[in-house]
């Protein structure tokens, strides 16, 4: 592929790595399909995900099964690919998932992605597999059309979905939630047609005092939410911290991008119930990290329903 396609391309990269030596030589099989990976083969796993479109750049992704580390060698070794401009992006993990998830994530995606053509695709999937000098690799292309859907495939198998309830009560990848949220939002993939509904009038929040971490080197807050009105409030419930510009919210699971204000961070909080009951207290912890000396000071909106953030 040349370098002028690569650049009109939303470049998803999956590379499942082994550990042998980067000197060794490699022989390369490619498949003709994702249905021809093995089980064995997601056990040591790296997916980056780049966009080179016309529209502004969005980051880059690059999260790997855990425990598996890049060796960019098996990825030099994939025919017809350029990544003499790739290696400065792909420097670091930016989150990591399980087997299982990773699992999921092929399986969910596999119909989706067709074998690479000479059209041009909005995006491009590259699958490296293999162990020791033996890999396998696919190239494959998804439609502009279908990269909505493959986005929300992706994220529910990923248990990357910051307004699913099912995944908040201790199913939730947490570290994939704020990166995708990002990415959908950027390129416009989350769906918009039903945008979460703003009930802080009918939430008190109750700010504790700041308490700083020493062995985290960051501030933290407890913060609880009492169901002042005489309504149910469906779940999931959503935190929103405006903050100043200097100070970010460690732990949170996305910015919003349909509800506004659009970009401010925001933590989703576990609730036992499909509802938040009249008088009900839910808490959680905001993680505050900034430069020493800055002040923390932030004011909070609450959504709720399964809608967008």
């Amino acid at each position: 592929m040349e370098r002028a396609h690569l650049q009109k391309t939303v470049v998803l990269l999956v590379s499942l790595l082994s550990l042998s030596s980067a000197s060794a030589a490699q022989r390369v099989t490619n498949l003709p399909s994702l249905s021809q990976l093995l089980s064995e083969d997601l056990s040591t796993t790296i997916v980056g995900i780049d966009y080179r479109g016309e529209a502004e750049k969005s980051p880059t992704l690059f999260f790997a099964t855990k425990g598996t580390e890049a060796d960019w060698n098996h990825l030099r070794a994939v025919p017809g690919l350029e990544i003499s401009d790739w290696g400065n992006r792909y420097t670091r993990l930016t989150f990591t998932v399980t087997v299982e998830d990773m699992k999921q994530f092929i399986e969910a995606v596999k119909t989706i992605v067709i074998p690479n053509q000479e059209t041009e695709p909005w995006l491009s999937l590259l699958v490296v597999a293999g162990s020791g000098p033996q890999l396998k690799t696919f190239l494959g292309s998804v439609s502009r059309q279908k990269a909505g859907e493959f986005f929300i495939l992706a994220r529910n198998a990923l248990r990357a979905d910051p307004k699913d309830i099912s995944i908040m009560n201790g199913a939730a990848n947490y570290g994939a939630m704020s990166v995708l949220q990002s990415f959908g939002c950027a390129l416009g993939l989350l769906p918009q047609a039903i945008p979460a509904k703003d009930v802080t009038n009918a939430v008190a929040v109750t700010r504790g005092g700041l308490r700083f971490n020493y062995q985290e080197h960051r501030f933290e807050s407890i913060v609880s939410l009492r169901n002042i009105s005489g309504e149910p409030i469906r779940a999931p419930i959503s935190l929103v911290v405006d903050l100043s510009q200097n100070i970010s919210l460690a732990n949170a699971h996305g910015r919003t991008c349909v509800t506004t204000p659009v970009g401010r961070e925001f933590i989703t909080i576990p609730i036992p119930t499909e509802v938040f009951k009249p008088g009900q207290i839910l808490e959680t912890i905001l993680v505050f990290t900034g430069p020493a000396g800055e002040d923390v000071e932030f004011t909070t909106k609450v959504l709720a329903t399964p809608g967008e953030r």
